[in-house]
């Protein structure tokens, strides 16, 4: 028995604790952080570069992909746990994560119905993804809501201060502003 203890220590590698589709609580908490590292590495990446997101208007905004990246992570490693359905739906968990890190750099410089149209965008990813997920693990799409909401509340926002005096530079409208 004590050779069997010592093969599996032989065989134990440094590059499996850092999968993040293992089973058990290392797999959750790595499911977890990635994301948060993926914001990380971009927003540094684009700041190296010179670029500059717009300042959001109220710190929570800022804040919020701090909460639902973490929580879409969850998710993801929830699917991906149960089988090729569940592959497919962490895949789509992944475009959706992707689209909500770039979509403020998408969105910089844009007025407020191009980043209302982006942020829907994400939401729609978001909405696909959560069909998957909830195919595969009605948990995985409750973990998915909260930042589909925050998704979907910016978008209305947006679509809002758009309505509320927004037309198209090349609008009829202009000329009697004028």
């Amino acid at each position: 028995m004590a050779h069997a203890h010592t093969a599996e220590a032989v065989h134990f590698s440094p590059i499996a604790m850092l999968d993040p589709d293992r089973a058990g609580a290392g797999g959750v908490m790595l499911s977890a952080v990635l994301p948060l590292a993926g914001l990380v590495a971009v927003n540094a990446g684009a700041e190296m570069m010179g670029l500059r997101a717009p300042a959001p208007a109220m710190a929570w905004i800022a804040i919020a992909p701090l909460v639902f990246l973490p929580l879409w992570g969850v998710a993801r490693w929830q699917v991906v746990q149960r089988g090729a359905n569940g592959q497919a739906a962490g895949r789509w968990i992944i475009a959706l994560m992707a689209a909500a890190i770039v979509a403020p750099w998408m969105s910089a410089g844009a007025d407020a119905l191009v980043g209302s149209m982006i942020t829907m965008m994400v939401m729609l990813i978001g909405v696909a993804a959560a069909a998957r997920a909830a195919m595969v693990s009605k948990l995985a799409a409750a973990l998915l809501l909260p930042g589909l909401l925050w998704a979907g509340a910016g978008a209305v926002v947006g679509f809002g201060a758009a309505a509320g005096g927004w037309s198209p530079p090349f609008g009829l409208t202009n000329s009697i502003r004028s």
